[in-house]
């Protein structure tokens, strides 16, 4: 288990809660539309990373891996994030966050569940309640730029329409689990099409989630560190 703390955003207010991970899915190639399913899907093939026999799939991530840090530390520069979106369940309660989910890119073509396990997933600092943004939910925008040789690059954009929504996504993860309980779970969506179809290998990622209906945005960014303060010896080894 890990406990991160949040602000919870509610029109004018803002109300700190604690809240402790216990599990931890990553989902993947969600997509409402098969055809977008199938995008991402020759966007990784690209990159040597094998399409899975059923989609949507969910992967497990510890909850150790989960970070509201702004600078992460990988082997290399072939490493990339995703936009997503998160929930949070917790009692009753569902919040809305927004995260990374950073991908090992060599690790993914071999297998794409221990490529959850190298890097983190960053989350935001800030949430919503679901109830307050279900009726707008398909209207949200998920976008993300990329940090390259100091230039801000747009990278993916999509309304949350084009992702399953949030009770379809819990349904078929509880589908899948062995207890029932979601208590404390966390679930990163899978994410959106790459504007360019091309993954980008950056020094920075930032990602945000707007309502255009009242212009409040969740946002997370950090910086991507490379390791290569060894000189004699090969990291990959």
């Amino acid at each position: 288990m890990k406990t991160l703390g949040f602000d919870l955003i509610r029109e004018k207010e803002r109300i700190s809660i604690d809240f402790t991970i216990t599990k931890v899915v990553n989902a993947g190639f969600t997509g409402r539309d098969q055809e977008s399913v199938n995008k991402h899907i020759d966007e990784l093939k690209k990159e040597g990373v094998c399409a899975p026999e059923h989609t949507p799939t969910i992967y497990p991530v510890s909850p150790y891996m989960i970070t509201q840090e702004d600078r992460i530390h990988v082997l290399d520069g072939r490493t990339s994030g995703e936009a997503e979106f998160v929930l949070m369940i917790n009692d009753d309660n569902i919040y809305v966050a927004i995260g990374s989910d950073h991908t090992d890119r060599d690790l993914e073509s071999d297998s794409i569940p221990k490529s959850k396990l190298i890097y983190p997933n960053i989350i935001s600092k800030e949430i919503w309640f679901l109830e307050d943004i279900r009726d707008v939910w398909d209207e949200l925008l998920l976008r993300s730029w990329v940090m390259l040789e100091k230039e801000r690059k747009p990278y993916q954009e999509a309304r949350l329409g084009a992702i399953l929504k949030p009770d379809v996504l819990l349904d078929f993860i509880k589908s899948n689990l062995k207890d029932k309980s979601m208590d404390g779970f966390l679930v990163y969506s899978g994410t959106v099409p790459l504007l360019s179809g091309q993954i980008i290998f950056g020094e920075g990622f930032e990602v945000e989630l707007l309502n255009p209906l009242n212009q409040m945005k969740l946002t997370c960014s950090y910086k991507i560190h490379i390791m290569d303060f060894l000189s004699a010896q090969d990291r990959r080894a």
